[in-house]
């Protein structure tokens, strides 16, 4: 079987390119060899296409310990390029455990919808490390606990957000921990502690949209925000919202293919 190595601007996945009808047996030894050190540079997550009905192809989504996650944006995008490789047209219809999402590759650029928020808190606090923080909350397919912070390149981002991630009383089925900062209203540089993968990564799509959307909720950010994630690349959030409710979030950005290889 052939298999990809695929970056969406920075957040890396294994993809195996094969439309099963159903998830192998085999997964567990997949996850294992694929992400986490049998082949160059460790992978966030590992990516198998389904065959579906109602859409072209479901996504199942492992991150990178082995969990099944609900959604993953930037791999949702590299599956789309993937798949138009393969001749599936724009949009291209795929199946998550959160939605059925639309798609649309323009060469290496990548646009998908993402699903709709839910579970919005606004204006919470945690204390972690005897300091106390401000937190915005939401569920974008996966959860988000957002925290702005003054000076975003020398934050421990690795120490604090796994006690945050690791919170039960707050969250209790963990959560990404996103911290930003603001340089104006249209613009965020974001750096996140992934639940799954229990590490910073260089990039992170449901991260930059939920941080997105919150801080337009607060009166922050408007449409379309420009995101800058660790691997120093841009991503691009666009939304439509009245009030507290959003119709339309897009997620937007550059893909290429690290290497191919065969299991």
């Amino acid at each position: 079987m052939k298999f990809y190595k695929i970056s969406g601007s920075g957040n890396t996945f294994m993809i195996i390119n094969k439309l099963w009808p159903a998830i192998p047996s085999e997964v567990d030894s997949y996850i294992r060899d694929l992400c986490r050190g049998r082949h160059p540079n460790d992978a966030d997550g590992l990516i198998l296409m389904l065959q579906t009905e109602g859409a072209d192809l479901a996504m199942v989504y492992f991150n990178r310990n082995g969990e099944r996650a609900e959604m993953c944006g930037n791999g949702l995008r590299c599956l789309a390029y993937l798949s138009a490789r393969k001749g599936f047209n724009n949009p291209i219809r795929i199946k998550t455990d959160s939605a059925i999402l639309k798609a649309w590759v323009d060469g290496n650029r990548v646009k998908i919808q993402m699903p709709l928020p839910e579970d919005i808190k606004l204006e919470q606090r945690i204390e972690v490390g005897g300091s106390s923080y401000n937190y915005n909350f939401m569920k974008l397919g996966v959860p988000h606990c957002a925290i702005r912070v003054q000076d975003i390149d020398t934050f421990p981002v690795e120490s604090l957000g796994r006690i945050i991630r690791e919170d039960k009383m707050f969250f209790p089925e963990g959560t990404n921990v996103d911290f930003f900062s603001l340089p104006d209203d249209h613009q965020l540089i974001l750096r996140t502690y992934e639940r799954g993968v229990e590490g910073e990564t260089m990039a992170c799509g449901t991260g930059a949209a939920a941080t997105a959307l919150l801080e337009a909720l607060r009166g922050n950010l408007e449409s379309p925000v420009r995101v800058k994630v660790k691997s120093g690349e841009i991503l691009s959030v666009s939304f439509r919202r009245t009030g507290m409710e959003f119709s339309e979030v897009f997620l937007e950005g550059l893909v290429e293919v690290l290497f191919e290889g065969e299991i």
